[in-house]
């Protein structure tokens, strides 16, 4: 059984065809029902963080140490100032930017 955070449907036809998959079950609230959950949130909080910083590094005109990919005014300013990149949501970037492409 795998256990989802949130109101989810997911469908994964292509990955059925090729094995069985486990059931799925999304649990709203799933990181304040489940440890497992909650465990989860935790180390993907931490690896986003983590990829966030390295990302810094690679593009510092947004200022990603400090707003952390939030849209902050200024990381706001720097997607309308220079662009986004491909690492930037294309739905957030799409309200900013109407017709934009990611770089």
């Amino acid at each position: 059984l795998l256990l989802a955070d949130g109101n989810y449907r997911f469908e994964y036809p292509a990955l059925m065809k090729q094995k069985p998959m486990p059931a799925l079950q999304t649990l709203v609230k799933g990181d304040q029902k489940s440890f497992m959950i909650a465990a989860a949130s935790i180390m993907a909080k931490v690896e986003r963080d983590r990829l966030i910083h390295s990302a810094d590094v690679r593009f510092p005109e947004y200022g990603l140490a400090t707003n952390m990919g939030y849209g902050t005014p200024a990381h706001i300013r720097a997607i309308k100032s220079v662009g986004a990149t491909r690492f930037h949501r294309k739905v957030f970037v799409s309200r900013l930017l109407p017709g934009s492409r990611p770089s």
